[in-house]
């Protein structure tokens, strides 16, 4: 009954021995997908980093680019009113203009009349 028992012994052993064996691979297979899990989370870490600091160098732009249309707007403004007191002096100088050719019309149809219609004029 020796024997029996040692080859039964040496047979739990055996399969004893490719259970571990089996375990042991299954193991190393969870350990390199969960090394290479770790790798692609460095990465999309890093990525991410990346990613951020060129959206917080965006911002910075936007910022300033709002900032220049602000100021285009106040000097467009600016402009504005000063070609309206422009656009108010030229209508202001075309009104001057006209009264003065008007009153240089009047003046040349009084001379007229005194001089060749009025009774008494000497023609």
């Amino acid at each position: 009954m020796c024997r029996e028992e040692l080859v039964r012994y040496t047979n739990e052993a055996d399969e004893e021995r490719q259970g571990l064996i089996v375990e042991n691979n299954l193991m190393a297979g969870n350990t390199s997908a969960m090394e290479a899990g770790i790798r692609r989370l460095n990465e999309t870490t890093e990525t991410g980093g990346v990613i951020m600091s060129d959206l917080k160098g965006q911002s910075e732009q936007l910022k300033r680019t709002v900032d220049r249309v602000l100021d285009t707007g106040e000097v467009l403004k600016e402009s504005k009113r000063v070609l309206d007191g422009m656009a108010r002096a030229a209508t202001t100088n075309k009104l001057t203009t006209a009264l003065i050719i008007l009153l240089e019309i009047f003046v040349i149809c009084v001379i007229f009349y005194f001089k060749f219609v009025a009774p008494g004029s000497k023609t």
